[in-house]
């Protein structure tokens, strides 16, 4: 936990650009979806499948490759 960005064995790599911290909403902090995302994924398709219903926290970006 606390790492902003990383890769997985699967080769998927998973990243964030923190947008404002304003008006925090309830939900999970972009460090800990992307290490979801990475301890869970192996495509890019399963990544953005998962991440859509997950609630935000705050306003970013997310980038994932593979």
């Amino acid at each position: 936990m606390g790492r902003s960005d990383g890769m997985n064995e699967k080769g998927l790599v998973v990243g964030y650009h923190l947008v404002n911290r304003r008006n925090a909403a309830e939900g999970f902090i972009c460090t800990t979806i992307a290490r979801f995302l990475l301890d869970t994924c192996a495509t890019t398709e399963e990544a953005i499948d998962l991440l859509k219903p997950i609630p935000h926290r705050q306003v970013f970006n997310v980038f994932i490759i593979r």
